[in-house]
């Protein structure tokens, strides 16, 4: 089985974006270790400057890799310096987390749709407003099937709405609201290990810039705090030895030079690359509110008129009075929609005196796929169950 990799899918959100963190954003933090963070500065005759900081790259990598000092165009040699130098990669699982797979929850926002949700949930209870979910928005609250009046918005929730405002005008507790959630693919742990070499001429020199160096720890077992340009951070620490090096047993005509080498380690991650070939790293999902699964049961036959056979008449016509007019078909079947029709329950009441059997047919509000609800309305039914979350 295929572990998930955080890449599955295409919902790739279009306003979303956060800075990509790997490799080279470790580079540029130790790199500003010594170049921004540590004051590596050096006396001379009553003056002080500051030491230079290289990365070794290119053809200034090959000098240094070479153990040979840098020189400028003059061919001097540039001295104090201090030269960076990445030289491994460690990607032992060790450095990871337990379970570095799939995706990690960076944002999780309020939908733009949640808005069109709270117009039909309406928490606050508004009563006067025509594009929010009101009960005085209902043509009749007491009919079986509940409409709206023109340019109004009514819910097929009606009895979970409030009837009146708490007295807050603009409350911000959070409860069902849809949710945006963006995740990316979980970091890759790596540590990279890095060689700093101090160049100087003089012992003094020297001396100045190690003591710098040793009295600018930022936590215990000489580690530093590097943070990159980007704004990630990492922890980086120094081997406890540091090796010296010079050249004062070659008689020759060199310029003098002490070095002393310091190797680092600094466990970094690999977080929303963006490395050409790959694909987005950002991923978007959605809440759901509400979930209900119910289930009922009906000790009656469902029928649907129109396409059973069986025709919806008669009635009391005083029950009408005061009620918007209905539109009836032939058949005398309410005409609500091509998609949707209205189902009843038949139920047969025996009359003991005279023994017969009379059917009527009760009507049944129901939550099916199409409307995405399920509200029951028929004496004979019963609800067995109902899991809401």
């Amino acid at each position: 089985m295929k572990m998930p990799t955080g890449y599955e899918g295409q919902n790739i959100p279009t306003d979303f974006s956060i800075p990509s963190c790997g490799i080279e954003d470790v580079d540029r933090a130790v790199f500003n270790l010594f170049d921004k963070d540590l004051d590596l500065t050096v006396s001379e005759k009553e003056e002080t400057r500051r030491v230079p900081v290289v990365f070794a790259t290119g053809e200034r990598f090959a000098l240094v890799k070479r153990r040979r000092a840098i020189r400028d165009k003059n061919g001097t040699i540039i001295l104090p310096l201090v030269s960076v130098r990445r030289t491994a990669i460690n990607q032992t699982k060790s450095w990871g987390l337990p379970g570095d797979t799939g995706d990690l929850i960076i944002k999780k926002r309020l939908s733009s749709k949640d808005q069109q949700f709270q117009n039909i949930v309406n928490k606050q209870g508004i009563k006067n407003q025509s594009n929010v979910a009101s009960p005085t928005n209902f043509v009749n609250r007491s009919s079986v099937y509940k409409y709206s009046y023109p340019g109004k918005i009514a819910s097929r929730r009606p009895d979970s709405l409030k009837t009146s405002a708490d007295g807050v005008a603009i409350n911000n507790d959070l409860g069902k609201n849809i949710f945006e959630i963006i995740t990316v693919p979980f970091p890759l742990f790596f540590k990279a290990t890095y060689e700093i070499i101090f160049w100087t001429q003089y012992t003094l020199h020297m001396n100045q810039m190690l003591e710098t160096f040793m009295a600018s720890y930022h936590v215990s077992d000489f580690g530093f705090k590097v943070t990159s340009d980007k704004g990630y951070w990492f922890v980086a620490y120094v081997e406890n030895e540091l090796s010296a090096d010079d050249n004062f047993e070659e008689f020759t005509d060199e310029q003098r030079m002490i070095k002393y080498t310091i190797r680092m380690f600094a466990h970094g991650w690999i977080v929303a690359p963006k490395s050409p070939g790959l694909p987005s790293p950002f991923r978007r999902y959605y809440s759901a509110p509400q979930i209900n699964f119910s289930t009922s049961q009906v000790a009656g036959q469902i029928v649907i008129p129109g396409k059973s056979g069986i025709k919806v008449t008669g009635g009391d016509p005083s029950k009408f009075i005061l009620q918007d007019v209905e539109n009836l078909d032939l058949d005398g079947t309410v005409i609500r929609s091509d998609r949707q029709y209205l189902e009843y329950v038949e139920d047969t009441i025996r009359d003991p005196f005279t023994d017969k059997r009379k059917t009527r047919l009760l009507p049944v509000l129901t939550r099916n796929q199409r409307q995405g609800e399920t509200v029951v309305s028929a004496r004979i039914i019963d609800k067995i169950d109902e899991v809401t979350s």
